[in-house]
This record gives C-alpha cells, sequence and structure tokens, in this order.
C-alpha cells in the first residue's frame, strides 16, 4: 500500500532481471507498449552494470547480502513501488511477454471488484494455446 495520501503513478511493474539479458530486454520492450499512463518499470538486478537499456524504467540494485530468490527480490522491490508512490504493482518474470491491453484491464478489474490482489492467465510463447499459469 501507498504510503499514506502518496500516490504518485498508477502502476509499478517489477522485473527480476536473471539469466538472458535478450529476455528481460523483450519483457521490458513490451512493458513499454502497455497503455496505463505514468507506469513505471522496477528492474531489479544485482549487478552494477544492467545489461539492458534504460529508457523510462529505473532500476534498484540489490544489496547482495539482502534479499535472495524470486519472491524476497519481488517483496524488495513492491515495497521500495508503494514507498515511492504506486498504486498497485504488476510483478512480471523477466521471460514473460505482456499484452499492451493486459494491465489496464488488471488495475479496472480490481477497481471494479475491489480486489486486494489480480493475477492475469499466462500463456505459453511457443503455443498461445497453451496455458502455463492461471492465478497463482
Amino acid at each position: 500500500m501507498a504510503q499514506k495520501g502518496l500516490t504518485a503513478y498508477p502502476l509499478a511493474v517489477v522485473v527480476p532481471h536473471y539469466g538472458d539479458p535478450a529476455l528481460t530486454r523483450d519483457c521490458l520492450a513490451a512493458v513499454m507498449k502497455t497503455g496505463v499512463r505514468g507506469t513505471r518499470v522496477h528492474v531489479v538486478d544485482g549487478t552494477p552494470a544492467a545489461p539492458f537499456p534504460r529508457g523510462r524504467h529505473r532500476v534498484i540494485a540489490l544489496d547482495p547480502a539482502g534479499a535472495a530468490g524470486f519472491s524476497a527480490i519481488c517483496n524488495l522491490a513492491a515495497a521500495r513501488a508503494f514507498a515511492d508512490g504506486a498504486a498497485a504493482v504488476l510483478l512480471l518474470n523477466n521471460d514473460a511477454i505482456i499484452a499492451p491491453e493486459a494491465p489496464g484491464q488488471l488495475l479496472a478489474f480490481a477497481a471494479e471488484t475491489g480486489a486486494g490482489v489480480v493475477s492475469p492467465v499466462v500463456l505459453t510463447l511457443a503455443d498461445p494455446a497453451i496455458v502455463e499459469t492461471a492465478g497463482i
């Protein structure tokens, strides 16, 4: 939750960077095409020089002695995003390619239903008829 009275932007997208830099670049390219105005992307990377472009997104460097693992990294980045004024946080693996309309649809659903947590259905890139995960 954002600090009381502080909502500086509607959505923070958290992308932990690990493995293949090309995956992170492709993920960021897809996120940059989403239609939620004011979205900020927080790329979480423990290395001092990230191997991907730094456009409209912000890089959060992790303390190597700090958070480790996907959940801990996402919790750290989400806490920072909320403290900075994000109204909502979307967590993405760096190998995810998000449809441009998906973040807006998730935000609209949360607003309409009052849900505190929403999750999309994730399809495989190789065969979009195959569901990889459904709301976990």
